[in-house]
């Protein structure tokens, strides 16, 4: 009858530990699921906002792109000016430089 009593006993305390132990882990995760909301709700609001004409047009300006019948100005100091050694750009660079301009503009890089 003791050794019977011993065995419930511990199965009984085998099984509390397994349910503390699986409570604890339960609420870690929601605390995870909580976090990844937020961070989603934080991202979305982030893409809303990018998303926008406007932000889409301050950007494009950011990398000297205008819109058409507008006209970039630029204030310079009166420092002298270093000029390149080549007469022409490379059409190679001038292309690659622009992929890498959209690709900036669009990933953020």
């Amino acid at each position: 009858m003791l050794i019977g009593a011993a065995l419930v006993g511990s199965a009984f305390v085998r099984v509390t530990l397994q349910d503390n132990a699986l409570a604890r882990e339960a609420v870690g995760v929601h605390g995870q699921i909580a976090m990844l909301e937020a961070q989603q709700a934080v991202l979305n609001a982030q893409i809303a906002t990018q998303q926008t004409p406007a932000y889409i047009e301050q950007r494009a300006r950011d990398y000297g792109y205008v819109k058409p019948g507008e006209g970039l100005a630029s204030v310079r100091d009166g420092s002298p000016q270093q000029t390149r050694t080549s007469s022409a750009p490379d059409a190679k660079e001038t292309i690659l430089e622009r992929v890498q301009r959209w690709i900036a503009l669009f990933f953020h890089s």
